[in-house]
């Protein structure tokens, strides 16, 4: 039971830290550096470089800031995305 609620907790914790969108003109709290455009992806406001493909988050590389914190670094559908997770 203390499982499941630390696990429910968590994934408020998470829903509410990640800026939502539906699209990308939403993304106010996100910055990207210069060579990563802000864009709306699945719901979150995410940092991609599109000029780039990876094969595992150890390929990207950049500045993601999200409400003023470091975002990490994911590849997803080869590209690498930031998210603050």
């Amino acid at each position: 039971m203390k499982v499941a609620i630390l696990f429910a907790v968590l994934c408020v914790v998470h829903y509410t830290c990640a800026e939502t969108c539906s699209a990308t003109a939403d993304c106010q709290n996100t910055k990207c550096d210069a060579a990563h455009d802000l864009e709306c992806h699945r719901g979150q406001c995410t940092c991609v470089n599109h000029s780039t493909s990876c094969t595992t988050a150890s390929d990207c590389s950049g500045t993601c800031h999200i409400f003023g914190r470091n975002g990490r670094w994911h590849c997803i559908d080869a590209k690498c995305r930031c998210f603050f997770v």
